[in-house]
């Protein structure tokens, strides 16, 4: 039962602890002359407009989705655990942004998958007495030969000759039953082509997947239109990347930006602290009036959105579209194209199965958009001393610390980059065969 008090001052509600205390129930204290909630005890329930940052979504089946501010928590995991227990509620996530119209809430855990499916294809009839065959890829011509040993052995050699090319290491070649599975990560400038000639009887190859999903526009695949951007900084330069998280942002580029000189005020790359001075570049460092950290700021994203800057549809619309395109496997099942808004799509953490009416259950989690994403991580502290990774922690979830997250949205760049987080402060594109961290949200 919580108990709710009211005082004039600080000094007021300070000297009131020892009856607070005495009541062994969970207090809600107004302090009149600055407007402050306190809140002590644990377990307090907050309604949905009071969600705050970092505050947790729990779920029990008599009430529905509820909330526990985050100041109510015990000190650990376990204590946590078994106070969730008693209550009879079950942690679905953290909240990490509320607009007065909509609580937006994170996945307690993170999962690591790829934006986007590369080039498989399957080479069947391969001899353990030894071989070879010649595979061309695009207008690239590699010579394969190998010994005998198991198909395992011969995987590894065909390997080390895929890497070998000119190409480079960025081929995934495993063995499944009697075949051997040869998938392409990476990128090239167009979608590819692959064939074997010259191979032994018996051998022969199947295409997994239709196209390189990693090395193509969305709306090429889906024939739907779907966003891609780039990214304006506050200075007014479209670009490929911006600041996002401000410290680390200045805390990296301090010391590892580029050492470029006399570049214009407008320029694309970040330089370092050491050649921000007047010799070296003398445009930029008087516009600044020799401040660096002015510098940066300006290298932030721009916010609110505007002409040329990330204004990304909504993330249910993007999830679905991506979550919609899959492949058919070499076992004849269906597999996704677009791996990370998949998982997303398909998050249900309590098995409610879809039109639960709780948004919480099946197709109600996305894949978070370019903002969502910028949204959470600006907020988040250097070593994860903020509220939203101590809540995500006393969960058993992962950290989403701005010096160490990579965290994939739900907007395309290019052909083969995606929009992510970058654990060096900045909002970035990366290649779409990478593994990146990805966390299912919901709204409400």
């Amino acid at each position: 039962m919580q108990s709710i008090n009211k005082y004039t001052t600080n000094e007021e509600y300070t000297a009131d602890a020892s009856r607070r205390k005495a009541l062994k129930a969970s207090t809600i204290s107004l302090i009149e002359s600055t407007g402050e909630c306190k809140i002590e005890g644990y377990g307090v329930f907050v309604e949905k407009i009071f969600a705050k940052f970092g505050d947790v979504v729990v779920y029990d089946a008599t009430h529905g989705v509820r909330f526990i501010d985050h100041a109510s928590l015990p000190a650990t995991a376990s204590e946590t655990t078994t106070m969730l227990n008693a209550m009879g509620v079950t942690a679905v996530g953290v909240v990490f942004d509320n607009d007065g119209s909509k609580v937006y809430v994170m996945a307690a855990k993170a999962q690591s998958a790829r934006w986007a499916e590369g080039f498989i294809v399957y080479v069947h009839g391969v001899s353990t007495s030894g071989g070879g065959f010649t595979l061309t890829y695009n207008d690239v011509v590699i010579p394969i030969t190998y010994s005998s040993g198991t198909l395992a052995d011969i995987a590894t050699q065909i390997k080390a000759a895929l890497d070998a090319s000119s190409l480079g290491a960025h081929w995934v070649v495993s063995v499944d039953g009697n075949d051997i599975s040869i998938a392409w990560h990476w990128y090239t400038p167009q979608i590819k082509s692959v064939t074997i000639s010259g191979a032994k009887k018996g051998e022969t190859m199947t295409q997994i997947t239709p196209i390189d999903y990693q090395t193509t526009l969305v709306s090429e695949v889906t024939g739907q239109d779907y966003p891609n951007y780039s990214v304006m900084r506050k200075n007014g330069f479209l670009c490929s990347y911006a600041g996002c998280h401000y410290e680390r942002f200045l805390q990296y580029y301090r010391e590892n930006g580029t050492e470029e000189k006399n570049q214009p005020v407008k320029h694309w790359g970040t330089i370092r602290e050491s050649v921000f001075n007047e010799v070296d570049n003398p445009l930029v460092y008087a516009f600044y009036n020799g401040d660096y950290e002015a510098y940066i700021r300006n290298h932030l994203i721009k916010d609110p959105a505007h002409k040329g800057a990330i204004t990304d549809r909504s993330s249910k619309e993007n999830t679905i579209l991506l979550a919609g395109v899959t492949y058919t496997d070499y076992h004849g099942e269906q597999k996704p194209a677009y791996p990370a808004a998949h998982y997303c799509h398909n998050y249900d953490p309590l098995g409610l199965g879809e039109n639960s009416g709780t948004h919480i259950g099946l197709h109600d989690w996305v894949l978070p958009s370019f903002p969502l994403v910028k949204k959470w991580m600006e907020q988040t502290e250097i070593g994860g001393t903020d509220i939203l990774n101590q809540t995500l922690v006393k969960l058993g979830g992962n950290h989403s610390r701005p010096e160490s997250s990579y965290i994939w949205s739900s907007t395309q760049y290019s052909a083969a980059t995606g929009w992510c987080y970058n654990a060096y402060g900045y909002m970035y594109i990366n290649g779409e065969y990478n593994s990146l961290a990805v966390r299912a949200v919901s709204a409400f």
